[in-house]
């Protein structure tokens, strides 16, 4: 560019240069262009030019307004205009321990390799440092100016040893300082506004209900300090004493995230939450406040705790659009929590891991018309409480309960509105003849229902996509493809899932892919000429074992219906049902791909993921199935704790 038009970046008013030593053919000349002309840089990146510019002496171009060194080590940072620096500075000895940064910069990104003393500028807007297991000193004065300040600093032990006042500070993000202990002087930082602690010590006793006033955003998360446990113990049981367990927070939060804290389980918080706060999310840490009465804000819930006791003065807030709870034990001991559902309320999932609790439903439920999306896992859903649910009369497009025994599925008990619905283990032995009523509906899951007499079932084609039956004992398939053999639908596609039915004819099958072009399976199977022989089909996808290796398949299963020569019969008549069989090494990719577009993202935004292992496609299947209502791993009881 410099050769061909040099007069276009002479005459620029800003430049943004890219310099990398390895990436450049020639070193002298590439280094040559930097001051060949007297160019200004808005950005210039300077990559492993190391002590190039050291040893050297050579001369930098003197007009740069953000400089970003990687692997590069300058003799001076003396710069005309330069307002924004990130650099890496390497360790030294003696007098060359001290830097001082341009009194013009306004932001200040450091990663510091080695002992250091640095004199950084008072007028600075944004400070980010990260130094690791090495000593470090600073010198600023008062700080007014600065609003943005992110700490990453191993051996940290007291903020007041970063020598940072910043009166007027907006954003803190503290990050790795395992041995901070003590905050007290962020006090003075009255004026912070979002506050993150990753991996490092909670701050007991820096909030109080009048404490940092502006402070809206508050989020303490603990990813990887599982080693640093037994340090902060010490401290946290000595603190904790003086503040009666009680953790409070500032009086205008209005998101608080809390993630981890494995710390707390020795000591069992009460949490005082503020009466301002919109967003709750809890993750994993030991719950101790009484959950019988939520901030009146709040529109989003997410708490996933060791156990939580619903009493009856417990209500969902009249704002809240997001409700999840998820606990290894959920007991409901009043159904008050379901006859008092604000209008606006989305989404509602309770998920009981290991055991949910739950009281006959008095009467049938009114769901809220904004409702669009509700999950039961593990609580043992009947017939008569199924009914109560009133899902008939719900605009619910999500339906996903986990565990129970109604029997008999009625169309009738299912809204229109319905586009995904999974109702998994509820010990459905009857389907309805047609689904057909539902032409929003797209995937179905059956999982793990007793299925094996079943009658013709009409799906609502088109639009239907996927259909999930593992673990069924199935031995048809061709019940469920009724509709596809009418003319106006034999063109649909859609994609079936029924692994793990070992009692599942093969011959059935291959008819039907015989008769119908535009569908695809994945399903498990003991045949290894079945399976040979279909090795590269773009429409049939499987998992094979041996007879010796399968157990029980479900807690439904039964010997099977049909002789041996039925079950695994020979198939070379349907070998030409596919055409195009071994033109596709990928066995049943396009069929996974189905599965996965179809399970992703629903149409209310909810994200649904599945295991890539068919035997616990949904990560339910955590525990033996005889364990569902054991709570071996449960540790404490909560019973007095969480809820009195």
């Amino acid at each position: 560019m410099l050769d061909v038009f040099p007069e276009v970046l002479i005459n620029a008013e800003g430049i943004n240069g890219v310099f990398d030593k390895e990436g450049s053919g020639n070193r002298v000349q590439n280094i040559k262009q930097l001051t060949r002309y007297d160019l200004k840089y808005d950005r210039l990146e300077l990559k492993d030019f190391e002590d190039t510019f050291l040893v050297a002496k050579s001369s930098l171009p003197g007009n740069v307004k953000t400089l970003i060194l990687n692997n590069t080590r300058l003799e001076t940072l003396s710069f005309t205009g330069l307002k924004k620096l990130k650099a890496e500075i390497p360790g030294a000895s003696g007098a060359t321990k001290e830097i001082t940064f341009p009194i013009g910069l306004r932001s200040l990104i450091l990663t510091v390799l080695g002992e250091r003393h640095l004199n950084i500028p008072s007028n600075l807007v944004r400070l980010h440092l990260h130094v690791g297991r090495t000593k470090l000193s600073l010198s600023s004065g008062i700080m007014v100016n600065l609003k943005d300040l992110s700490i990453s600093w191993n051996k940290l032990r007291s903020f007041a040893e970063t020598g940072i006042i910043a009166p007027n500070l907006e954003s803190l993000n503290i990050v790795d300082c395992y041995y901070l202990m003590d905050y007290t002087t962020l006090k003075s930082s009255w004026k912070l506004q979002s506050f993150t602690i990753i991996n490092s010590p909670y701050p007991i006793g820096l909030f109080d209900e009048t404490s940092f006033p502006h402070l809206v955003d508050f989020s303490y998360k603990e990813v990887n300090a599982k080693n640093y446990h037994k340090v902060w113990s010490v401290s946290f049981n000595r603190i904790h004493e003086s503040f009666n367990s009680q953790l409070f927070f500032p009086p205008n939060l209005k998101n608080l995230t809390l993630y981890g804290g494995e710390f707390a389980k020795s000591i069992g918080f009460v949490f005082m939450l503020p009466p301002l706060l919109e967003k709750l999310h809890i993750h994993n840490f030991r719950l101790k406040f009484p959950i019988t009465k939520f901030p009146q804000h709040l529109q989003e819930i997410i708490l996933k705790v060791p156990a939580v006791y619903i009493l009856n003065q417990l209500r969902i807030p009249p704002q809240a659009k997001t409700v999840v709870i998820e606990a290894k034990k959920i007991v409901f001991r009043c159904m008050d929590f379901f006859y008092d559902l604000p209008e606006g309320l989305e989404k509602l999932t309770l998920h009981a891991i290991n055991q949910g609790k739950i009281l006959p439903f008095p009467r049938r439920i009114k769901w809220p018309s904004s409702m669009k999306s509700l999950t039961l896992k593990r609580f043992n859903i009947d017939y008569k409480r199924f009914r109560k649910l009133n899902l008939q009369e719900s605009n619910l497009e999500l339906i996903d309960i986990y565990k129970g025994r109604i029997w008999e599925l009625s169309a009738d008990a299912l809204p229109v509105s319905v586009v995904q619905l999974k109702l998994i283990r509820m010990g459905i032995e009857t389907l309805p003849e047609s689904f057909e009523k539902f032409e929003n509906l797209k995937c179905l899951d059956l999982s793990r229902n007793p299925l094996k007499r079943l009658r013709s079932v009409r799906l609502p084609l088109p639009s239907f996509k996927q259909l999930i039956v593992n673990r069924c004992d199935l031995h048809l398939i061709s019940p469920f493809l009724t509709s596809m053999l009418e003319k106006e639908n034999r063109k649909a596609e859609f994609a079936i899932m029924a692994t793990n039915n070992w009692y599942l004819n093969t011959y059935d099958v291959l008819k039907m892919m015989k008769k119908l072009k535009h569908f695809t399976i994945y399903l498990s199977t003991f045949n290894e000429k079945f399976a040979k022989s279909h090795k590269h089909s773009r429409r049939i996808a499987y998992e094979i074992k041996h007879t010796a290796e399968n157990s029980e398949e479900t807690e439904f299963s039964g010997a099977g219906e049909y002789a041996d020569e039925e079950l695994y019969c020979e198939y070379d008549d349907f070998d030409d049902f596919d055409d195009d069989d071994d033109d596709d090494d990928n066995k049943g990719a396009m069929i996974r791909r189905q599965l996965n577009d179809c399970w992703k993202v629903n149409d209310s935004g909810d994200e649904i993921t599945h295991s890539d292992n068919p035997d616990n496609l949904y990560g339910m299947d955590d525990k033996k199935e005889g364990d569902d209502d054991e709570d071996d791993d449960y540790d404490g009881d909560y019973e007095d704790e969480v809820m009195e």
